[in-house]
Order: structure tokens, then sequence, then C-alpha cells
């Protein structure tokens, strides 16, 4: 249950929103929002769809034990903050990485 919520939260942290506007946009009350990370209740399936849709993530992707997904939604969140410059700067590193280290 704790991983869900710190999923939710590492998400929308990432994605640079407050708990207000998460909460507004999904239509429910930041006190049942603080409710499962302080009081560690476990959201309903209702709620919890709701913050996914805002979000922009698949509930399976919250209620699944991978690391790696959320490894995958935080790289995904900085890689669309950065510019085409940036982003092509990057794959070029990783090219080289893989070009020098994996042959």
């Amino acid at each position: 249950m704790v991983d869900i919520v710190r999923k939710l939260e590492n998400i929308r942290a990432n994605r640079g929103l407050s708990v207000y506007k998460v909460t507004q946009l999904a239509e429910i009350s930041q006190q049942t929002y603080y409710s499962w990370i302080k009081d560690n209740v476990m959201p309903s399936m209702t709620s919890l769809k709701k913050v996914c849709n805002v979000l922009g993530v698949e509930i399976t992707d919250i209620l699944t034990d991978d690391s790696d997904s959320l490894e995958f939604e935080t790289l995904k969140s900085k890689w669309n903050m950065m510019t085409l410059s940036q982003k092509q700067s990057i794959m070029s590193i990783i090219d080289n990485y893989i070009n020098n280290n994996f042959k």
C-alpha cells in the first residue's frame, strides 16, 4: 500500500504538480489524498483511477511492484522537459557509451 502512494507522490512531484492541482483535477479532497500519505490509508479504486488519469499513468503501473516502471516514469518526465538539442546530446552520449562498452 505504501508503494502505491509513494509511486503516486513521485510521479506527481516529477510532473511538477501540487497536491492541490491533482486533487482539484481528480475531483477528490485534499484531506483524502493526505490521508493516503500520512495515515497510510489505501486509496479506493475510484479515487486511484482519477488520480492516475490526472497524472497520465496507467493504474496497472501503479499497482504493479515493478521499481523499473517508476524509474522509467522519472526518466520519461525528465526527458520531456529537455529541448531537442539536449535530447540529441544525451542520445549521443548513450550511443557512445554502448559502442565503447558493449563490443
